[in-house]
């Protein structure tokens, strides 16, 4: 009832307390192992930020952990091996038949472990077997709801996200050919799960940020020296960190337009971990970005920071979540959800500009160049435009796959094209008339192009793309 409250603030935060308060009791007064008590705790943690501050998400994830350690719902059910007694309680042959919904309830705390885990860089508490694969496979097979045959390929995309994470973890211990051969791994093994994609993608929306989220980690593989942007690299003139931020910068705005290119209004739809992500991925874009305006390479990576715009992409998520927050307060007299993810935007927004006003009084560089003009309008959808303006210099570099595989071409009237979408006569992507676009390496998959937040992508997956 509190997650679907999310019209009424006064009311979704004194559900949320109550709910605090149920927990609360139920585990001081006992009897809190059970299946009922872990989904409500899934519920709540899956729409966590519709809930009361403080915010207490850590906390509930570890005891709806202990929950499934304690019903043992991470690995197959057996008699009780040390026990000689068999009472009512756990004795009985019923007491160990598998139920779906135990295994439904195993997955879901598995995967926002895990996920959670992954993006805010904490140590990952529960671990990925061979049981929660088979896990989801059975419950795939049965299909007793429809969303069951998404889980399989949930648990395969989070199994290589972990695998991504260990090698961000022990970067420091690998020498670039094995960090080389496991980045080539995970990428090969991301394009098989994408061709092996057996549904149209906009059926399961989840893993669309899921994907974009393992791409941008895996691409900072890609930044020596300088992973997420954390510091100065120590070349930074060097091909493959021009690759790398290339790949990075895209992938982040990938991201954050998921935001961007849902209609108004269906924010409300996301997921806790989705805005996680989000969050992760405005502020990575943010660094990188400057990173690129680094006075160095900044005439490298000139047309990079046009083609991306990542400062009117912040605008853009800066003013989207204003016009999704509500002035109501709840009984303490604290905003809605989307008002203090608009705070937290327009702090990455304020650290960006600071940054940018900083790099032109150390260095001289004039603010045209660290932060590229670019025509700015909205489609009809209230997503970002950009024009490419013209510059008689060509230049070279290229941009990272992402999790489609729709090339980019320029037509002889020179506007964006997708073969495998329909844009629309309203669409907002054009490159300006003077504009050398043939002079663009376009790879596959340069820009992500979003319907709603349970769209259709292209003409395979049953429906057109707008931008």
């Amino acid at each position: 009832m509190a997650a679907a409250s999310y019209d009424d603030v006064r009311l979704q935060r004194a559900l949320g307390q109550m709910f605090n308060e149920l927990i609360a009791a139920r585990l001081i007064e006992g009897d809190f192992t059970s299946l009922h008590i872990l989904q409500g705790l899934l519920v709540h943690l899956a729409w966590a930020h519709f809930q009361p501050r403080p915010k207490r998400y850590t906390q509930h994830l570890h005891l709806a952990v202990s929950i499934v350690s304690d019903l043992r719902l991470d690995r197959p059910k057996n008699v009780q091996r040390w026990n000689v007694e068999r009472s009512e309680r756990m004795g009985t042959a019923q007491h160990y038949i598998e139920s779906l919904d135990e295994q439904r309830a195993f997955l879901g705390t598995y995967y926002l472990s895990s996920c959670s885990n992954i993006v805010l860089q904490k140590l990952r508490i529960v671990t990925l077997t061979t049981y929660t694969t088979e896990t989801a496979d059975r419950l795939a097979e049965v299909s007793e709801y429809p969303t069951d045959q998404y889980l399989p390929y949930i648990i395969r995309l989070q199994r290589v996200a972990e695998d991504i994470d260990d090698i961000v973890k022990n970067e420091s211990t690998l020498d670039p050919m094995q960090i080389q051969a496991a980045v080539s791994d995970a990428r090969e093994r991301i394009d098989l799960f994408k061709s092996n994609l057996s549904f149209p993608l906009g059926d399961c929306p989840i893993l669309v940020p899921q994907m974009h989220t393992i791409q941008l980690c895996l691409n900072q593989l890609s930044l020596p020296d300088a992973p997420f942007a954390l510091h100065k690299p120590q070349n930074p003139s060097s091909q493959r960190l021009i690759q790398g931020l290339s790949e990075s910068i895209v992938s982040a705005k990938s991201l954050v337009s998921i935001l961007l290119h849902t209609p108004p209004g269906q924010e409300v739809y996301f997921p806790n971990i989705v805005w996680v992500m989000l969050h992760c991925g405005n502020t990575l874009a943010a660094r990188l970005d400057l990173q690129a305006a680094d006075p160095r390479i900044s005439f490298m990576t000139e047309h990079l920071r046009q083609f991306s715009d990542i400062g009117h992409t912040i605008r853009q998520v800066v003013l989207r979540l204003e016009s999704a927050t509500s002035p109501e307060v709840d009984d303490r007299g604290d905003r809605d959800s989307f008002y203090h993810f608009l705070i937290r935007t327009k702090r990455v927004e304020t650290w960006y500009l600071d940054q940018q006003k900083l790099l032109t009084s150390q260095h001289g560089v004039s603010p045209q160049g660290l932060n590229v003009p670019t025509t700015r309008s909205l489609s009809s959808l209230g997503t970002p435009t950009s024009n490419l303006s013209s510059q008689p210099v060509a230049f070279d570099y290229s941009v990272a796959p992402s999790v489609f595989s729709q090339p980019a071409i320029a037509s002889a009237s020179n506007t964006m094209a997708y073969t495998d979408f329909i844009l629309p006569e309203n669409a907002a992507m054009a490159s300006n008339a003077e504009f050398p676009v043939d002079s663009l390496s376009f790879v596959n998959d340069t820009f992500i192009p979003f319907k709603s937040w349970n769209y259709a992508i292209g003409s395979d997956h049953g429906g057109d793309a707008q931008f």
